[in-house]
């Protein structure tokens, strides 16, 4: 005779198992800048690229979230355990760099500049680069971070009427200001000297390969100047051997003469 745990029993093992938990959210997860979470997400392979850089509804990723609030342990884990790209902007262009220069998040923009080869010159909307933000907010620390990379532009100017220069956005009365400025300032003028340096060094080249062409150029005509004298020359010489044969005849008969009488 079956009891009523039997009946639970047969009815629990013919049931049908329960669904799977949903998946964790990325966008979540990163705005909480759980990055335990993330690698685990990330290390299921339950994910495909393209949902580790999904967009939410104001086009920001999950790297784009962790760039913003700073969670740089977030930011690797995205980056460096699943391949995200920081290149995806938001809306109004604003990359996660530049999400990150705004907030004053340091080790997220190395990160981004580093391990994920964020283009330190992408600009918004409004031309405005990582570096605009930083001087806005007059952040020494991120300026000379984003002064270290290769190739950035602290000369870049805004969109708009204004086109302002990083050095143009810094703030009065900051206590930073006075080195900023300094700062920006000293970059500038060293960049033109290089750039100066490398014109200069270039018209040297030239000036050297146009005066390495003339003196080839000469050469060959002083070659072929030469051949014509060689070809006159044996002519000369002739006339002055069968003048010079006259002039010891005439002499010798003349000694002869002389003898006789």
């Amino acid at each position: 005779m079956s009891t009523a745990n039997d009946a639970d029993a047969d009815a629990a093992a013919c049931a049908p198992p329960p669904p799977p938990p949903p998946p964790e959210d990325l966008h979540s997860l990163a705005r909480t800048g759980d990055a335990k979470a993330i690698a685990r997400v990330l290390a299921s392979g339950s994910l495909e690229q393209s949902a580790i850089n999904a967009r939410d509804p104001y086009s920001r990723t999950p790297l784009a979230l962790a760039s913003w609030g700073g969670h740089a342990a977030a930011v690797s884990a995205l980056l460096v355990g699943g391949g995200a790209s920081p290149h995806l902007a938001a809306k109004d262009d604003v990359a996660p760099l530049h999400f990150a220069a705004q907030r004053g998040h340091v080790e997220c923009a190395r990160l981004l500049l580093e391990e994920g080869g964020a283009n330190v010159n992408a600009k918004t909307r409004k031309g405005m680069t990582a570096l605009h933000f930083a001087a806005k907010s007059g952040d020494l620390e991120m300026i000379k971070l984003l002064l270290s990379r290769p190739g950035v532009d602290a000369s870049a100017k805004e969109s708009g009427a204004g086109k302002r220069t990083p050095r143009e956005l810094v703030p009065e009365g900051n206590e930073n200001s006075k080195e900023v400025i300094e700062v920006l300032e000293a970059f500038v003028v060293k960049k033109q000297a290089r750039v100066a340096e490398k014109e200069r060094k270039k018209e040297e080249k030239k000036k050297e390969r146009r005066k390495r062409k003339e003196e080839e150029e000469g050469e060959g005509n002083g070659g072929e100047e030469g051949g014509k004298e060689e070809a006159v020359r044996p002519e000369k010489v002739a006339k002055v051997s069968l003048a010079h044969l006259g002039d010891e005849g005439e002499d010798g008969e003349e000694d002869e003469e002389e003898d006789e009488g």
